[in-house]
């Protein structure tokens, strides 16, 4: 067995070129995971984000209704606020010595647009 080959989608980050989502949107990083033995082995699969406002090093603790352990990893809106993110995903195989992988994007999560109608008689209102 060798170690799997593992796609992140979207796939084209970098911390200086962040994929760009709304904080007021909600967003998924899919994976693709091909194994590479012919063998009978079971996976494990694990997501961690971390800040990358000062530096990537501060783990992010997640709501419980986000799911960690799944080959995609779903974000609701308003999760996690606005700032730079390093999402990493990790697979190992089981039995299968040096078979841990682990593919990072990262993600920079800004403020919603605020748009403003102006109706008549002077008064203002923003829509939600």
């Amino acid at each position: 067995c060798f170690p799997p080959t593992v796609t992140l989608i979207p796939s084209s980050s970098s911390i200086s070129s962040p994929i760009q989502f709304r904080r007021a949107h909600d967003f998924t990083i899919a994976s693709l995971i091909q194994l590479n033995c012919n063998n009978s082995i079971v996976i494990t699969t694990q997501w961690t984000v971390k800040s990358c406002n000062s530096s990537c090093t501060n783990r992010v603790l997640l709501d419980s209704s986000v799911i960690t352990t799944a080959s995609e990893l779903y974000i609701p809106e308003r999760t996690l606020p606005c700032g730079l993110y390093e999402l990493s995903f990790k697979v190992t195989m089981s039995h299968v010595p040096n078979s841990n992988l682990t593919n990072t994007v990262y993600v920079q999560i800004s403020s919603s647009e605020k748009k403003v109608n102006l109706i008549s008689y002077g008064t203002s209102m923003i829509p939600r």
